[in-house]
């Protein structure tokens, strides 16, 4: 049974391998640093999350065999990591899928490479069952005989990719889960529905009825309440019957007599005028009309003054 195991991680894995190495970056919060020995740092480099679940394990040098440079990069965010991995997928006992094809790293300083030695890997729970484990172990025989030009040169394009966004801690989170939506819908919709068809029309009413009665009242008593007074009507009278309107009257009576004088005057200039134009055009009987005419007025006006 082992033996047909066994066969079937080489033909998946060699099918995997056609496609050539890949290569994913991890940011420098998943390293462990030790302290300097010898020129080299002891490292571990634990990885649990979505679709990973390994541990890698070495030594890396002191950069300029300075103690701390190493330490401060990590601090300030300029350290990531690379790992080579051929394509091997397996199911963790989670019913997931993880990557279990790695076999080699390096180790990145402000991009600058840092020479890493005696580099292991292990997988973690969910993914380090027996069949996991074959498939990670055919990988790493697999992966070995390109380990001589991995980092030389050859692979920089695909290595400055996966560089450029590095996967994070925050990455690798499952995303949370989302059962509790579905019960929320329910027991709104039961509560909400009967309440406005009951409650609007007794707010309605009431307000209505109780507007009516209090505006009807005090407009009555108001009203009622200037009605009594009748001074206002003596007073009306007594400006109708004033003694002023009597005095007036004898006064344009005598104007109009000023002006009838005036007229008559007016008259008697004209008729003296009038003849002395006209006589040669009007007959002898129409002279003698005038002229009798004229005697009247002439009478009527000296019985007048």
């Amino acid at each position: 049974m082992k033996k047909i195991i066994s066969l079937l991680c080489v033909l998946a894995i060699s099918s995997f391998a056609q496609k050539g190495t890949e290569f994913q970056a991890f940011s420098g919060e998943f390293l462990k640093v030790g302290d300097m020995k010898a020129g080299y740092h002891p490292f571990t480099m634990p990885v649990q999350g979505e679709g990973w679940a390994f541990k890698a394990e070495g030594e890396v040098q002191a950069p300029a065999g300075d103690p701390y440079v190493l330490l401060d990069g990590i601090l300030d965010g300029t350290v990531y990591a690379v790992v080579a991995y051929v394509p091997a997928v397996a199911a963790g006992t989670d019913a997931k899928d993880y990557q279990v094809g790695m076999f080699d790293m390096m180790i990145y300083l402000e991009d600058e490479s840092v020479k890493v030695r005696n580099v292991k890997f292990t997988l973690l729970p969910p993914a380090n069952d027996e069949w996991a484990s074959d498939m990670a172990r055919d990988a790493n025989e697999i992966g070995a005989a390109s380990k001589a030009t991995l980092w030389s040169g050859a692979n920089d394009v695909a290595i400055t990719r996966t560089s450029a966004v590095p996967l994070t801690k925050k990455d690798l989170q499952p995303p949370p889960p989302k059962p509790v939506v579905r019960n929320l819908p329910p027991p709104p919709a039961e509560e909400v529905a009967p309440a406005p068809e009951e409650e609007a029309p007794v707010v309605k009413k009431k307000r209505v009825v109780k507007k009516k009665k209090v505006v009807a009242e005090p407009e009555e008593e108001e009203e009622e309440a200037p009605a009594p007074k009748k001074k206002k009507r003596v007073v009306k009278k007594k400006k109708v019957v004033e003694p002023e309107e009597e005095e007036v009257e004898p006064a344009p009576k005598k104007k109009k007599r000023v002006v009838k004088k005036k007229v008559i005057k007016k008259k008697r200039v004209v008729v003296e005028e009038e003849p002395e134009e006209e006589e040669e055009e009007l007959t002898i009987r129409e002279k003698r009309r005038r002229a009798a005419a004229k005697r009247q007025k002439a009478a009527q006006n000296s019985d007048y003054e």
